[in-house]
C-alpha cells in the first residue's frame, strides 16, 4: 500500500507565485471568507499584508512568511481538496508552521501566530543585525563548511550552514558582511554557483541563539500530539509527540534545515510512498526531482 505523505515547502522560490496563487483563492468568496476569519483570529492585518506587496523587494518577512503560510492553508482547505487524505506531513523550513497545523498538532490560528511571530522577529533582528541567505550550487557539506570557516578568519560574526537541500545544494546564512565574503571566495570556484536568496534576514543561524525569540507566543498556545506522522527538517526526521513539536518550533530560526536525511528517513519507513506538493513550489520540485524523488511527486 502507497504511503502518502503531503510536503509543505518552505521559503518559496517565487512570492509572485505565491501572490498569484493566493489572490486566486481570495477570488473565490468562501475561501476568502475563511482566509479572512483565520487572519482575524490569529491578529494578522491581511489587508496591510497585500497592499504592503510590490511596495519593496524582498517584501518583509512579517507579511510574506503568514502570506505563504495563508496559501498553505487555503490550498490545504480549498474546496477540491477538503478531503484529502495523507498519511503523513513533512515541512521544509518556513513549511513546518504549516506541517504542524495540517498534522493537528497547533490550530490554524495560532500556526499563523507563530510564522507571524517567526517574520517579526527576523524584520527586527534585520534592522538591527543585518543578515542574508545565500545558495552554494555545486559545493557539498564539507566545502561549505571550510568555506565558512575560511570567510569567518577574515571577517569575524556569524556564519554557518542553514539548510541541506540536497547534497550538493547547501544554503549558508549569517551576517550580511560574512555571507558577502563568504559569496567572494565561493564565486572563484570554476563550475560552481553562488546564488543570494531574496529573504531579508538569516533564517537557521545562530544569530537568534540566546534570544529565545518563539517564547512568547509559546507559552501561550496548545500543542499536541501530531494526529498523523509528522517529518521537520529542522529536526532532520519524524517527530514523536508534542514536547518534540514545541522544541522544534523554539528552535526553527537557529536549528539547520537537513532536508536531506528528512527525506531519507521517509524513504527509510516507507517501502511505497509517493509525495504531494501542498501547493506548486518550482524550487522544491527541483529539489525532489534533482533527489530522485520526481517519480514519487503527485
Amino acid at each position: 500500500m502507497t504511503t502518502h505523505i503531503a510536503i509543505a515547502p518552505g521559503h518559496a522560490s517565487s512570492m509572485n507565485d505565491v501572490m498569484r496563487r493566493l489572490e486566486h483563492y481570495i477570488s473565490i468568496p468562501n475561501q476568502r471568507n475563511s482566509i479572512t476569519a483565520l487572519s482575524r483570529d490569529a491578529g494578522f492585518d491581511l489587508k496591510r499584508a497585500l497592499a504592503a506587496y510590490g511596495k519593496a523587494e524582498p517584501l518583509a518577512n512579517r507579511f510574506a512568511q503568514p502570506l505563504q503560510f495563508l496559501l498553505g492553508y487555503a490550498a490545504w482547505t480549498s474546496v477540491n481538496d477538503h478531503h484529502r487524505i495523507v498519511d503523513g506531513v513533512a515541512g521544509h523550513s518556513l513549511g513546518e508552521f504549516l506541517a504542524i497545523a495540517i498534522a493537528g498538532s497547533v490550530s490554524w490560528p495560532d500556526s499563523l501566530r507563530l510564522v507571524s511571530r517567526c517574520g517579526m522577529v527576523m524584520d527586527a533582528v534585520h534592522r538591527i543585525r543585518p543578515g542574508a541567505m545565500s545558495a552554494l550550487l555545486g559545493f557539498n557539506v564539507t566545502e561549505t563548511s571550510q568555506l565558512c570557516a575560511d570567510a569567518l578568519g577574515a571577517v569575524p560574526g556569524a556564519l554557518g550552514i542553514a539548510n541541506v537541500n540536497l547534497a550538493d545544494q547547501i544554503v549558508v546564512s549569517g551576517d550580511l558582511r560574512c555571507v558577502e565574503e563568504l559569496e567572494r571566495r565561493a564565486q572563484t570556484r570554476e563550475g560552481k554557483r553562488v546564488v543570494r536568496l531574496g529573504i531579508a534576514g538569516a533564517a537557521h543561524s545562530s544569530i537568534y541563539a540566546g534570544h529565545d525569540p518563539m517564547h512568547a507566543t509559546l507559552r501561550r498556545i496548545s500543542i499536541a500530539h501530531p494526529r498523523v506522522p509528522l517529518y521537520l527538517s529542522t529536526r532532520s526526521g519524524r517527530i514523536s509527540g508534542a514536547d518534540d513539536v514545541r522544541l522544534a518550533l523554539a528552535e526553527i530560526l537557529t536549528h539547520r534545515v537537513d532536508w536531506v536525511r528528512t527525506l531519507g528517513s521517509i524513504a527509510a519507513e516507507h517501502s511505497d510512498f509517493s509525495l504531494e506538493l501542498i501547493f506548486p513550489d518550482r524550487g522544491m520540485t527541483s529539489i525532489l526531482r534533482r533527489a530522485g524523488y520526481s517519480n514519487r511527486a503527485v
